[in-house]
């Protein structure tokens, strides 16, 4: 796939090693800083907001696609910060009615609402469909879209909001099926070991959690009980002692 790099952030003003220059805003919560003299506000905020989503959606379109699954979906954090008053002036309703999942289905219509959870840092998930789409909102507002097919007349929308459209990678593979297992002494953030699994592939991790085909099968989760047997061939659980997470790149 082709993969390219979608962001408010003008090109000429990188480096030679490809640093971004400028002193600009890169999370809402910097509202009401001073960035090269102005205050960043919350109207400017909602209309970059905008433009990323109203980008992905006509990208979409481009490509005739209807919908996209959720990978790697973290919400983690998702209630502490829908709490939080310093947020209320980013949450909407749809935010706490919203039922989220791994795998689930997004159509297009859809999309805006889980888009600004994203950009708003409620929650975070890739949108992908296994080997037709890819899209992933990083830190700081990077955002990277790939297709088989996608080109500079895939994102002629985007670039007349005024976003910056750069390709990076024209090989792009989203996953190399590599999976691992962290492991680390229960209630503790510590990691004492990792093991590589040598004989794990997307199939069996699609099997094993009951996927559906359109997902990548590259997927990080906690492993407990309920969802270890794929692995016993490659290592052994200690569920007493030990948290478990899968990683896959």
């Amino acid at each position: 796939m082709r993969l390219f790099r979608v962001t408010k952030y003008n090109p000429k003003y990188r480096n030679s090693e490809g640093h971004y220059l400028p002193d600009e805003w890169t999370c809402p919560s910097e509202v009401g800083k001073v960035f090269n003299g102005n205050t960043f506000t919350k109207k400017q905020y909602f209309e970059i907001e905008n433009k990323y989503i109203e980008a992905i959606v006509s990208v979409l379109q481009f490509e005739n696609l209807d919908h996209l699954r959720i990978t790697n979906l973290c919400t983690d954090y998702c209630e502490e910060n829908l709490a939080d008053k310093t947020h209320l002036w980013l949450v909407e309703k749809e935010f706490t009615d919203i039922e989220l999942f791994e795998d689930k289905p997004v159509l297009v219509s859809e999309l805006p609402i889980l888009l600004k959870m994203i950009f708003r840092n409620f929650i975070w998930c890739k949108l992908e469909i296994n080997n037709l789409f890819y899209l992933s909102v990083e830190w700081d507002f990077y955002m990277f879209i790939a297709t088989p097919n996608c080109n500079r007349d895939t994102f002629n929308e985007a670039q007349e909001t005024g976003l910056f459209v750069e390709e990076v990678d024209s090989t792009f593979s989203p996953h190399n099926g590599m999976f691992q297992i962290d492991y680390g002494r229960k209630n503790t953030d510590l990691v004492e070991g990792e093991v590589s699994l040598e004989n794990m592939s997307v199939e069996k991790i699609k099997s094993g959690l009951s996927l559906s085909d359109e997902h990548t099968g590259s997927h990080n989760f906690e492993i407990t009980n309920d969802n270890c047997s794929m692995f016993l061939s490659e290592m052994k659980f200690d569920f007493d002692k030990f948290d478990y997470y899968l990683f896959s790149e």
